[in-house]
């Protein structure tokens, strides 16, 4: 008689308690890097971008940046960049208690990537609407480039690490997670 095949996705958990704290810490420094590298991205294919230019936005975003510090900060804007730049940033309620399955592991990780990335542009957006850092449409332009980066990554036309090179080769910036958080650094 054959055994029967377990589904993955119904397989209990090693472990009966799962640190998601840890999970998440992980997920933000990805997620934030991610988000930086397809903003900067973004703004590369501007005409005359400099080296100069994107570090002194860099620096500007990054001193203001800390100023979400809510969540329904967080989701109010998150709808104010949706609204203004016509991107949907997925954003729901993601819980912990309950991930048995390695299936709800999965679905605990992947809903706490969506909202981190969601999260990461309406916090780098915010700076850069509230300030007028830029103009209006250049900012919109900016996040749905993001964002058509974004399904560029997810559909595994491109990786992360080629927009990391190409600010390098092209602007000789750096962008990097270190122990910190994410950093842009200049290069010679």
């Amino acid at each position: 008689m054959k055994k029967k095949k377990v589904n993955p996705n119904k397989k209990p958990l090693a472990s009966p308690v799962i640190d998601t704290k840890n999970y998440v810490n992980e997920i933000s420094d990805q997620v934030t890097l991610l988000a930086w590298a397809e903003v900067l991205g973004a703004t590369a294919n501007f005409p005359d971008v400099t080296q100069e230019w994107i570090w002194t936005l860099w620096t500007k975003v990054n001193q203001a940046a800390g100023t979400i510090h809510y969540h329904e900060d967080v989701e109010e804007w998150i709808h104010k960049l949706e609204e203004f730049a016509g991107i949907y940033l997925p954003y729901t309620k993601v819980f912990s208690a309950g991930i048995h399955t390695q299936g709800d592991l999965k679905r605990f990780i992947r809903k706490t990537e969506r909202n981190a990335l969601s999260s990461a542009y309406a916090i780098i957006a915010r700076p850069m609407m509230e300030r007028e850092l830029l103009q209006p449409q250049d900012i919109k332009r900016i996040f749905q480039k993001a964002d058509a980066l974004n399904t560029e990554i997810e559909e595994r036309r491109i990786i992360v690490e080629d927009i990391q090179q190409m600010l390098y080769d092209e602007l000789k910036l750096q962008l990097v997670t270190t122990s910190t958080g994410v950093k842009l650094a200049k290069i010679g």
